[in-house]
């Protein structure tokens, strides 16, 4: 378990794949608590042999993209 306080994440993307340095932010990500939970499930008899999971809980979380207009706003 990882606990980020006052974490802002921004996903990007690349409008021009020849110019892969110039990324442009697509949506942003913020809460004032994340918790982030990382297991292995389906344990094998070698260690490291399962599926890794990570789960994301956000607190007074919000999600909004780079443009607004058309575009759909949660919290």
């Amino acid at each position: 378990m990882v606990v980020l306080k006052g974490p802002t994440i921004e996903t990007i993307e690349r409008p021009d794949p020849s110019q892969p340095r110039l990324p442009r932010p697509q949506r942003f990500y913020t809460a004032s608590e994340a918790v982030i939970y990382i297991e292995q499930r389906g344990k094998g008899e070698q260690r490291g042999t399962g599926k890794v999971y990570m789960t994301i809980h956000l607190e007074d979380g919000l999600k909004f993209p780079r443009a607004f207009q058309g575009a759909i706003q949660a919290g």
